[in-house]
């Protein structure tokens, strides 16, 4: 798997989280990742969450 890690993933120490996601998922996170808060764990998924919604993307916002 050499696929490269969004540098907002990393800022946000969520590396090994990342690598257990499915390559329909990472698609999924690119999408929104412009509107990711990296500063902590619980930020960047507050706003992957609202994120995701707001696109009316209920599914991967809830299993996230």
């Amino acid at each position: 798997m050499t696929s490269e890690i969004p540098v907002k993933v990393e800022e946000a120490g969520l590396v090994e989280w990342y690598q257990t996601l499915s390559d329909l998922d990472r698609v999924k996170l690119r999408k929104y990742i412009d509107k990711v808060d990296s500063t902590s764990q619980f930020s960047f998924f507050i706003s992957l969450i609202r994120a995701a919604v707001s696109d009316e993307n209920y599914r991967f916002g809830v299993s996230l």
